[in-house]
């Protein structure tokens, strides 16, 4: 009886044993089939992340292009301007230059009429002068 009953148990304990080992190896299997679909879904993220990379390394050299293109394009243009404004400012200074000599010219006139004035205004007070003396000093003048 007890070798009947050490048997049953060891049946018992076999069985226990076995449904261990083959919930064990379908706990193997299906982390293997975790790991075989991780792998390929990092795998797949590594692929996406890749081809990310290189559409994004284009992106950013066309955007570089780009911006060398329009610095060129403003420098260009930086360059017209600055030209443009010389040449206004070479013409300025021709004109001021002209505009100066005219004030020149008509600063010596206004002078000269001045003078002209002047002496024309000294000419007639000498006159009145000299006729006043002759109205109230007729013995400074011989007849």
């Amino acid at each position: 009886e007890m070798d009947a009953r050490f048997e049953a148990l060891q049946r018992e304990q076999m069985a226990l044993r076995q449904e261990m080992d083959a919930r064990f190896e379908a706990i193997t299997q299906r982390f293997e089939q975790m790991e075989k679909t991780n792998a390929a879904r990092f795998e797949a993220i590594s692929q996406r992340f890749e081809q990310m990379e290189k559409a994004n390394a284009a992106r950013f050299e066309a955007i570089n292009q780009r911006f060398e293109q329009i610095e060129k394009t403003n420098a260009a243009r930086f360059e017209a301007i600055n030209q443009r404004f010389e040449q206004m400012e070479k013409a300025n200074a021709a004109r001021f230059e002209a505009i100066n000599q005219r004030f020149e010219a008509l600063e010596k006139r206004l002078t000269f009429i001045q003078w002209l004035i002047g002496g024309g205004v000294a000419t007639a007070i000498l006159g009145l002068l000299l006729v006043a003396l002759k109205l109230f000093f007729p013995q400074i003048f011989p007849k």
